[in-house]
């Protein structure tokens, strides 16, 4: 039934034997229908099996895809740096610590008590640094380069 079901005969011996050990590890439980019970495992193996290669294939797209998105060539080499540069720039005009806070959550990647311990400042402020950040950037039009970046 498993060979039926999977087509590959290594596959279905697997889940054939999964299966049995299933099986018997329940060999203490009285049963109606014991061929009932083993051919309700058998099922939920193969649902098993086939629910693990579908994550599988999900998981080899989405890395195909984020490896196309990440190519560089000249065009988007070039595109980077400008997004970059912009980025850098929209930092600078900040005012002084917010835009340290954003360098060090953002960039730098640290959490808000990290960051407030780094400042000497209260993990409070930090939020506000950063609302206030996100706010200004959003008005210069880089919200979305900003979290696309960062």
């Amino acid at each position: 039934m498993a060979f039926l079901k999977t087509g590959n005969p290594t596959v279905a011996e697997e889940i054939a034997q999964d299966t049995m050990l299933s099986f018997y590890q329940k060999r203490g439980t009285p049963f109606l229908n014991p061929l009932g019970y083993v051919n309700m495992i058998l099922k939920n193996k193969v649902i098993d099996y086939y629910r693990k290669v579908a994550t599988q294939v999900f998981v080899e797209d989405i890395d195909t895809l984020q490896n196309q998105i990440n190519a560089r060539n000249p065009e988007t080499e070039l595109i980077a740096k400008e997004q970059d540069w912009l980025l850098s720039e929209a930092i600078e005009q900040l005012p002084k610590k917010c835009g340290e806070v954003f360098k060090l959550r953002r960039i730098e990647d640290l959490s808000n008590k990290e960051v407030a311990i780094k400042l000497g400042l209260s993990v409070n402020t930090v939020e506000q640094h950063m609302r206030r950040a996100i706010r200004l950037l959003s008005r210069m039009g880089l919200l979305l380069l900003v979290y696309w970046l960062v």
